[in-house]
């Protein structure tokens, strides 16, 4: 059996939605690409891109689909908390996609910057999304999403 932990990921997002995924509100996070290999019960790290810069809360990741573009939106576009144009624009070329279906999402306070990501994990902000080392735990301390 997979051990969930060991799949742990960073997600690198534009702030507008991580502060949705993080309040809750975005439960569903939009992929081209994705490992198959994702397994329910991992946490995936919200990494809010620039200007913010920062890792800003953690949710348990409840499953990954892969899917025909047209089924994303149709199925997921409302909890995904994203737009048409946006959506048409990120998918642009794309056949197919990941749904990234998220839970219990939790908020870190406070969140943690950049400079200090990168001196307690010798962090470097994903393009996507990168494995998350075990040491990223830590920061949940007793907590668990």
């Amino acid at each position: 059996m997979v051990d969930a932990f060991s799949k742990d990921v960073v997600f690198s997002v534009r702030p507008e939605y991580a502060a949705q995924i993080v309040a809750g509100r975005k439960t569903a996070e939009l992929r081209r690409r994705f490992p198959a290999t994702s397994v329910a019960g991992a946490l995936a790290f919200i990494y809010s891109s620039s200007p913010v810069q920062a890792l800003i809360g953690c949710a348990a990741i409840r499953g990954v689909k892969r899917m025909p573009v047209s089924s994303i939106w149709r199925f997921h576009a409302k909890c995904a908390c994203i737009e048409r144009s946006a959506f048409e624009e990120y998918f642009a070329g794309a056949d197919e996609g990941f749904v990234v279906l998220l839970e219990k999402a939790r908020k870190f306070h406070p969140a943690l910057h950049l400079t200090e990501l990168t001196v307690r994990f010798g962090f470097t902000p994903p393009q996507s999304f990168c494995y998350a080392s075990s040491a990223y735990r830590s920061l949940l301390g007793d907590e668990r999403p």
